[in-house]
Formats: structure tokens, sequence, C-alpha cells
């Protein structure tokens, strides 16, 4: 644009070329339009009469058909072997006989015309099929069809349905058989006709270009034609301007969308004896593409004359303002950091002035860049060594940066004294401002924006209800659909296969709002044919997946509720693992991911090592609290000590940051409104443990935390003897190392002991005093 004001010679070109250009658009405009409007009358006269063409032919071949079958079914033959068949008993050797006998010739009736698929006889009274082409029909009774009912009185023929032979479309004709004397209606003849001729009629492209077509829609909006029936891709239906108004009883032409979404000139038909909508289109694209090329024509004439006229202009205006140009070239070097060029003084005017004043200018500027050089070269100095101080403190800032925005986005600001609590159990809200960011929030929250699929299997009450709240929260506010699923609310007593897998699929619908677009109990229903798990994956493929278009993440919690179904559940697991193998061959699984929470271990959960997806999945590990990461928990009892972080590292010597018995310490000091002094904090901490934790523990566990330790080692499926010998030598501090024992796991999942390097130890204090060597003893006895 600066050019475009700074250049006289610029300016009268383009001025020029503008004014050229304006005109040749509206004449290919108007070339343009005036024959589009010609090829559109024309175009709809050939669809026209392709369609006049089409409906004539179909019309006379459903006619021929007709009186073939007239013929054949008041044939004195026919009528005669038929009467003579209804009227044996099935079980007669002459039925037999003569059944063969009339089969042997409708079958040669049938091959000698192509377009019969199928001949039935059928008794007047009831309905019966006594004899058919197709000898798996008879016996079957057709007292309720259309062509039974109509075909008693006289010709009837019904349009298109699905064949019972070749679930294709298909015709049938009916007539009755009548009695010579009484000329009532012993039976029935029926021919059910092969459509393929009507397609080779329907489908015959002659005069209709490249893109166009005929096809047929029943009055069910349903393609009628052997490759499109009830095709899959359009599952309801296809519905246009022209087809709904074919299917209304009109007759007419127009543009408009067809059923693909491309844009078509066509002509519809409502053909009344055959109940079809006739279609016949071609794409806009194609039937205006002569006038788009007669315009595109005249502009590249118009646009090639005008850029010749412009040459010529351009020449002229350079003569005129040669001397400027020799100025403007040595100003635009000088401009580009170049000192040494010199403007030409070609004529004595203002310009040769001009060009005077430009050479005294670049001498100057000559000089004083060379004073800038000598002073650049010491500053230049000082500034590299500044910079390198800088992009080392940068690089620091982006690290910590990287950490402080997970925690940001999850840690809420400063409640107010009065408003902050503790929450001593259950899942903390999203909300929660005693809720504690770990490196398993990180790791969790990577892993799940990398689309992996990640369990988080450890003990209760460490927190993983909490981190699955925090980590969906933060995943939805951007942009991804989430579901949290307790599989504890399906039930896992006395429930089938069926009915859970029914549970788990209603709950995914519901969790992503899928009820108002899928009828879950219809849909499961009509995937009957398919296994449970088939049809929990059919529902991640089909409905999931096809319905929700951003990336979906399905958190399933208390997982280790399906060890006690009364199923084998390792298919579920399998499942699991098809859908991230799947990802190689469909992209839209690259979409789907899990995360499973819970208490147990994988061989637990899946027997089968080789087809378990805990191998090719991220395990997130929860650890208890460290020091830096606690910190939100002295927003409520800051204040009323002289040392909070001596105080902090109080509790967490006690507990070793497990998650419940933090949260428990830190809201009996606050309730207790303990005041603590300097160095008073080993002392005040370590009275109300013993006080209000360790003493009459037992009555002293609410909510319940030591209780739930308890009963997970004297209940567990391994022998509590066993467990307890090993805790004991634990307790004692011998060196237990971690292998692959179920024993060691069963210790691990109850919480009472945890794994630090390679071998095992009690969690915290509090456990080594209350399940201490004399309730080990007591425990064995009493047991």
């Amino acid at each position: 644009m600066q050019f475009w004001r700074t250049s006289l010679m610029a300016r009268l070109v383009g001025y020029f070329l503008l004014l050229s250009v304006v005109t040749v658009g509206l004449v290919s405009f108007s070339a343009y339009w005036r024959a589009r409007k010609a090829l559109e009358s024309s175009v709809f006269e050939g669809l026209n009469a392709s369609a006049s063409f089409k409906e004539g032919e179909l019309n006379r071949w459903v006619s021929d058909q007709a009186k073939d079958v007239s013929l054949l079914a008041t044939s004195p033959y026919l009528m005669a072997a038929a009467e003579n068949l209804f009227a044996q008993s099935r079980n007669d050797p002459t039925f037999r006989q003569q059944h063969r006998e009339l089969l042997s010739y409708l079958r040669d009736v049938i091959a000698a015309r192509q377009d019969w698929q199928e001949v039935m006889l059928l008794k007047a009274e009831g309905g019966q099929i006594i004899l058919s082409t197709a000898p798996d029909f008879e016996g079957q009774y057709r007292v309720s069809d259309s062509f039974f009912v109509e075909g008693r009185q006289g010709l009837f023929i019904q349009t298109v349905y699905p064949s019972p032979i070749t679930a294709k479309p298909t015709m049938t004709i009916a007539y009755p058989l009548n009695d010579e004397v009484s000329e009532q209606a012993f039976g029935v003849i029926a021919v059910n006709l092969s459509l393929d001729r009507m397609d080779q009629i329907i489908q015959d492209r002659t005069g209709l270009g490249e893109t166009g077509q005929t096809y047929l829609v029943d009055k069910f909006n349903v393609f009628v034609s052997s490759q499109r029936f009830g095709s899959e891709d359009y599952p309801r239906g296809v519905h246009t301007e022209g087809i709904n108004a074919a299917l209304a009883g009109e007759n007419g032409a127009g543009m408009y969308t067809n059923y693909a979404g491309v844009p078509v000139m066509g002509v519809y038909r409502w053909i009344e004896q055959q109940d079809l909508a006739l279609m016949t289109e071609i794409y806009q694209q194609e039937a205006f593409a002569p006038a788009r090329r007669l315009a595109a024509t005249i502009t590249l004439v118009g646009l090639t004359s005008a850029g010749v006229l412009a040459g010529g202009v351009f020449l002229l205006a350079r003569q005129i303002a040669k001397p400027i140009l020799a100025i403007t070239e040595a100003a635009s070097r000088v401009a580009g950091g170049d000192l040494t060029p010199t403007a030409p003084v070609l004529t004595q005017d203002e310009v040769g002035s001009l060009a005077k004043s430009f050479n005294q200018m670049t001498s100057q500027l000559r000089l004083s860049r060379q004073s800038l050089e000598d002073y650049n070269r010491t500053l230049e100095e000082k500034v590299e060594a500044r910079t390198q101080e800088l992009s080392q403190t940068l690089e620091l800032l982006k690290a910590t940066q990287a950490d402080l925005l997970f925690e940001n986005a999850l840690l809420r600001s400063e409640d107010a004294a009065v408003s902050f609590d503790y929450q001593v159990g259950g899942s903390l809200p999203m909300d929660a401002p005693t809720y504690v960011v770990r490196q398993a929030d990180r790791q969790l929250y990577a892993a799940l924006r990398k689309g992996e699929f990640c369990y988080v299997l450890n003990a209760r009450q460490m927190g993983k209800s909490s981190l699955r709240v925090q980590i969906m929260r933060r995943l939805q506010a951007e942009g991804y659909a989430c579901a949290a699923i307790d599989l504890s609310e399906i039930g896992n007593r006395q429930i089938t296969a069926d009915r859970w897998y029914a549970g788990l699929v209603y709950m995914l619908a519901s969790s992503f709002d899928l009820l108002g677009k899928v009828n879950i109990r219809t849909w499961w229903k009509e995937k009957d044919f398919l296994s449970p798990v088939q049809r929990l994956g059919e529902f991640f493929h089909g409905v999931l997946l096809k319905e929700i278009q951003q990336p979906v993440i399905i958190f399933i919690d208390e997982i280790d509720s399906v060890i006690n179904l009364e199923f084998q559940t390792d298919d579920f697991f399998v499942l699991l693992r098809s859908c991230f193998n799947k990802r190689a061959d469909d992209d839209r699984y690259r979409r789907l991911t899990f995360a499973l929470f819970g208490v147990a271990t994988p061989s637990q959960l899946i027997s089968d090592k080789t087809r378990t997806p805990f191998n090719i999945g991220q395990a997130i590990e929860l650890r208890g609290f460290q020091l830096h990461e606690a910190q939100p928990l002295l927003y409520g009892i800051g204040d009323r000590v002289s040392n909070p972080q001596s105080l902090l590292r109080e509790v967490l010597d006690w507990t070793n940051g497990q998650p419940f018995l933090t949260q428990k310490i830190c809201k009996l000091i606050r309730d207790q409104k303990m005041e603590i002094a300097a160095h008073e904090e080993p002392e005040k901490v370590e009275n109300l443990v013993q006080s209000r934790v360790i003493r009459n523990w037992e009555l002293n566990d609410e909510p319940e935390h030591l209780r739930t330790i308890r009963d997970r080692i004297l209940q567990s499926p391994y022998s509590p003897q066993s467990l307890l010998k090993i805790y004991e030598k634990i307790w004692h501090g011998e060196a237990i190392p971690l292998v692959s024992d179920p024993e060691h796991k069963e210790l691990l999942l109850s919480g009472l002991v945890i794994q630090e390097d390679i071998a095992l130890r009690v969690h915290n204090r509090i456990y080594q005093r209350i399940f201490n060597q004399g309730w080990v003893e007591k425990v064995l006895t009493r047991i």
C-alpha cells in the first residue's frame, strides 16, 4: 500500500488495470449468467425426457409381468393341478407325486422368465403355502400379507419390500385360483419378482453425463435398488427437497441438495401405480460447466488484452518518471543500509536539485555510521555477556513455570480462615482448598493428554477418587469429554453378564448425555445376537465415537468390584486392550482412552497375562504427601502456630504423608484451636495423636480408616496367619524384599505397609504404634 501511495507510475498502471479488470468482470459475469439460464432450461428438458422414458419403461415392465402371472394363473393345467394338490393330504403319496410334478413345472416356468424369483401356491383358507419353488417356505402362513388378502379378490401387485429369499427388494404379483364351477377362489398364486431389470431401466445413464443418475425411493424414504436397498449409510432413509415433494404426490423439477449433500438439478415424479418416487438428477457443477468455461475464456482473453495495454502504459510512464526513478533506486539502496550509491543528476530542474541534496545527505550518513560502528563494538561485548546471563535465568523460569501451571489450575485461591476446613474421608470436591497436588497428578494428567491407558491401583484412602475428580475437571476445562463410572453401583452379587454390561452401557450413555439420542434399552435388545462384551465394543464404535467428536476419557472407579462377579471378566479387560490396538487401523480410537482406579493388582483383575491391558498401560503410583506438596494444608492452621513449617513436618513425621491421616490430624489441630509456640510442635502433635488417634483407636476411628486396614488383613482370601507373620517380621525391621508373592501384594493393598526401594516397611508411625507386636500376638491367639 505504501508503494501505491508513493509511486506515480504504479498508480497510473494500477488505475488502468483496475478499470480493465472491472470491465472484463462485468462482461464475464453477464455472459456466464445468460449461458447458465440457457443451460438450465436445456438440462431440465433432458432430465424430464429421461424421467418420462424410464417411467414408461418401468410401468410397461410391471404390466408385462402382471400379464404373465395372469396367464399362468388361468392356464387349465395349473388350475387343475393346483386344485387336485390342495384336495390331498400332505402325507398322501399321491400328494407327493403331484407336488413333485407341479414343482418341476413351475421351476421350468421360472427358468424361462429371468425376472421371477419364486412362485408360491397358497390355500385360500388359512393362507398356508402348499407349494413354493423355495421349499424352505412351504408350510408357512401368509394370512396377513397384503398380496394374499388382496390376491383372493383379483390381480394385485404389492410394491417393493425386502425379499425373504435374497433380502433384496422384490415385488409380488398375486392372482386368484378360481374354481371353474363355483367361480370361488380356492387358492392364490403369488410370484416374487427380481428387480434386476428394474435396476437396469432406472440406472441407465444415457444422456445424463458423468454425474447424472436416476433412482427410486419408496414411501418409507428408502432406496429401491439391489445395491442400495437398506443401505447402512442412510439408516434413517434419504430426505431431500425433491424426494419429499415426490413422496407428497407432486411432479416437478428444481435445484436442491441431494441425499449426499451435493447441489444438483433434479426432476422428480410420483409413480402412483408403483407407489414409488422417481428421481433424475445431475450435479450442478457438471450442468453449468459450459457456462463457467465460457466466462473463464472471456476473462482470460480480457485480462490478456488488459495486460498488453498495461505494458504500453508502463513504458510511457517510465519515460516520464525516469529521473525520479533513478533517485528512488539510490534511496532504496541507502534505506537497505548501503551508503555508497549516488543519485545521477540528469536534469537541471527541481529533480536535479533533489539529486544533489540526496548525495550530500548520504555523505553525512557515511561519517555518522563510522562513528556508530566504533561505539557498537564495545557495546556488543557488554550486551553479549548480559544476554547469556538473562538466557540462563529464562530457562530456569520456564522450568519453574511448567511445574506451576498445573498447580495453579488445580489449587484454589486461599479461603478465609472462617470458611476453611479439612475433609477426612471421601472424595474432595473440585474446589476443595485442602487438595494437595502430587507427582501422580502430573503423571496422570500428562499421560491422559497423550491418550495413554492409565491405571491407579493401590490401597484405600490414598486419594484416588480425589485425584480422579481434579484431573477430570482439568481435562473437561480443556475440551475433553469425560465420564466417571463407579462399577460398584452396577452390583456384583448374583448379577448376570448381560445385565452387568447393559448397566455399564447405560451409565456411559447417561454420563455422556446420549440418552436423548439413543434408546439404550432398544439398542441393547437389537444387538442380542452379539455377546455382552461385543455389545459394549459396538457401543464404543457405533455410538460413543460417532456421536462425540472430541477426545474421550472414561474414568472407571472401584475396578476391584469385578473380582466378586459370578462370571469371568477377562473379556472386559481384553476389550480395553483391543480399543488401544485398534488405533493402528482406525484413527477414531486415538480419541478414546481409559483410566482405572481401584484396590487390586493386575493379576487379580485378569488371569491371562498374554491379553492383559496392564502391560500396555501406564501405572500411576500414589505416594504420600511430601513437605513441599502439602503446603496448602497450612492455610487452616498456620495462624495458630509460631512455626507452621515445623508443625507440618511433625504431622508428616507421624503420618508419612498418608492422605487420610494427614487431613485428620490437621483437622484435629484446627478443631482443638491449639496455640502452639515455637519448639512445642513435637510434644503437642504427639499428645494429640496419642489421645485422639492411637488410644482407644477402635472407638475413635471415625470416619473408619484403621478398622478398614484391620478387616482387610483378617478377611483376606489369603491366610491371615501367614499375612500377620510376614507383617510381624516387617514390624521388627527385617528387610523383607518385595517379590511377586500375592501375600506381599495383599499387604501393600491393605495400606499397612509400603514399598521403600526394593523392601517392605510399615507405612507410618501411627500404624506402627497401633498394629504392634501385642496386637499381632492377640490376633494370632484369637484366630
